[in-house]
């Protein structure tokens, strides 16, 4: 009796994995069929009408800090960029929850081989962590989408979107920000973040969840062990990394603008 309910536990067990793989496989073009889009190349959003998109992304200034001379020049540069414009931008703010556990976790792991010098900065971070985990924490990222309508000669399309760029990223330092168009990997980036916005931030994309930006169905057993934090724009080097950089600098000013803290 012990035998065959073993084996049909293990019967049951593969049926299952076969059944989330059968979803998962099904499910890699379901954003596809969803979005009126045929595909992200080269950074750009191809629509099903022939139009092009792409996507600006901002760093986002801590508006409240600042001086009132340096709001007014702030909006007055963004209402000058707003009348300039003859063609149609929608700005996108995607704020998402993040897990400082991890990170705490590896930070405090990596200040018992600190120099001396940087153990007391290294506590009070720490410190300063801890009380956050206590809170909620959000980042927040800001963007700006724009795009051409359908043209026969799409070295002239592509053309006129970069003008129109060339435009919106001008604009947005003349008032203190700094601006890029997103490629490829970060246009997708974005999509994850609008259908998974309630997923806490503990590892980068592409790391965790494979590349996979279009599937809507993630199995748990494809999800590995989520480690450090991710900020915006998405980095490059690994946890590890950063918080070695951490030691080296001792810059406090860098460390925390990582985070972008909202009430």
């Amino acid at each position: 009796m012990k035998k065959k309910l073993v084996e049909q536990a293990e019967r049951e067990e593969v049926q299952e994995e076969e059944r989330d793989e059968e979803k998962r496989k099904g499910s890699e073009n379901d954003i596809q069929e969803l979005m009126p889009f045929k595909k992200i190349e080269n950074g750009l959003i191809w629509r099903e009408d022939g139009s092009i998109q792409a996507v600006i992304g901002v760093d986002s200034l801590h508006y409240h800090l600042l001086s009132e001379n340096e709001k007014r020049t702030i909006d007055g540069a963004l209402a000058s960029l707003l009348s300039s414009l003859s063609f149609p931008v929608q700005p996108l703010s995607i704020t998402r929850p993040v897990d400082l556990g991890d990170y705490v976790d590896a930070l405090k792991n990596v200040l018992d081989e600190a120099p001396e010098s940087m153990k007391e900065y290294g506590q009070d971070h720490i410190l300063f962590l801890e009380e956050k985990t206590r809170q909620e924490v959000l980042i927040k990222y800001d963007y700006f989408v724009f795009g051409v309508e359908h043209m026969e000669d799409e070295q002239k399309m592509k053309a006129e979107l970069d003008r129109r760029a060339g435009l919106i990223i001008s604009g947005l330092r003349r008032a203190g920000m700094y601006a890029r168009v997103l490629d490829t990997p970060e246009v997708s980036a974005v999509f994850y973040d609008i259908f998974h916005g309630n997923r806490a931030i503990r590892q980068r994309i592409h790391d965790a969840f494979r590349e996979d930006y279009f599937s809507l169905y993630v199995s748990r057993k494809e999800i590995p062990r989520q480690e450090g934090l991710n900020a915006p724009p998405p980095p490059s080097e690994s946890t590890h990394n950063e918080l070695m950089d951490t030691q080296q600098t001792g810059n406090r000013h860098e460390e925390r603008k990582r985070l972008v803290m909202l009430g």
